[in-house]
């Protein structure tokens, strides 16, 4: 069973007249988690969260309730019952973005937690406002770590499709497709890809594209440098991304290979690609159309030839 850190922040010093709206959330998404046979994993430091005006702990709130209703209720089974994660403080954690200016030791110590119990999933609440970020690096001596963060419901909902089990690269596509029609997947890729072995890198794959689209490379690479488009789609997927070499791009077998249509039938070279490690080198090849800022695939599968050989 999957156990998602669930991070609290959002609660500490909330309003009590307002409690029952995360309340709720929280019920909600530990109901969504039960569906999949995963659970939401709680701060034992849960129970003693302030609410405001007094600073009662969430504990002793709803044990005064004299009439407690059904999310109340529900909320006091759902942390009762746990799971619980043990919080951390390790000053050798260095997180990225930073949390320097964190008013709360909570983030922190959560994060710090996900690196050393090897954690790469934490569930924030809708309008969290402390961890805001999509995804964190744990930097740490001994290692790196990048966790996810997802926000509410539905970027749950669309996590868990994401890690759905795939048999075949067609179902990839066609979860690409149903999910982010902005993005196209030429019939070269389709077709190329048919003939190769993904083995267990699928869900690699489906993630891959869709960072495309969730990180908005059209916009990025009219507003950052290469440098830094490179930087930042790691930093969010932990896959790289590079352009070919002029010496390849001249050759002019290698130079077909990149090739592919856009929707519209007119062909265009694809020179950017992501690189996803494997026991075969698995490489994407994408291009954004300045038309209209439409993410299209060119290739998925094998190496390509290069110069270089590599």
């Amino acid at each position: 069973m999957s156990s998602y850190y669930f991070n609290h922040a959002y609660l500490i010093n909330h309003s009590q007249d307002t409690a029952i709206i995360p309340l709720r959330e929280i019920a909600t998404l530990s109901e969504e988690l039960r569906k999949h046979s995963s659970n939401l994993s709680f701060s034992p430091q849960i129970w003693s969260t302030p609410l405001q005006p007094t600073g009662i702990g969430l504990r002793d709130f709803l044990l005064k309730l004299r009439n407690p209703d059904e999310p109340y209720v529900t909320i006091r089974a759902i942390v009762d019952g746990g799971p619980f994660y043990t919080e951390v403080l390790d000053p050798k954690v260095i997180i990225y973005p930073s949390l320097a200016n964190s008013e709360q030791s909570h983030p922190i110590t959560l994060l710090h937690s996900c690196y050393h119990e090897k954690q790469d999933i934490i569930l924030s609440l809708i309008n969290e406002n402390f961890l805001t970020n999509s995804s964190y690096v744990l930097n740490h001596p001994n290692g790196r770590r990048v966790v996810k963060n997802l926000f509410g419901l539905s970027k749950l909902q669309e996590y868990l499709q994401e890690i759905a089990p795939y048999q075949a690269i067609t179902d990839v596509f066609e979860a690409i497709e149903r999910l982010h029609p902005k993005i196209f997947i030429s019939n070269k890729a389709k077709k190329k890809s048919s003939r190769f072995d993904f083995r267990d890198k699928l869900a690699d794959v489906f993630n891959a594209i869709v960072a495309l689209e969730k990180l908005d490379m059209p916009k990025m690479i009219k507003t950052l440098r290469e440098s830094q488009v490179q930087n930042r789609y790691y930093e969010e997927t932990g896959f790289k991304i590079s352009k070919e070499s002029p010496e390849t791009m001249n050759h002019p077998v290698y130079r077909e290979q990149r090739q592919a249509d856009l929707p519209n039938g007119t062909t265009k070279i694809f020179e950017w690609h992501i690189k996803i490690r494997s026991t075969q080198a698995i490489r994407i090849y994408y291009y954004i159309n300045p038309t209209n800022d439409q993410i299209c695939i060119g290739h998925c599968g094998e190496h390509l030839g290069t110069v270089s050989g590599y």
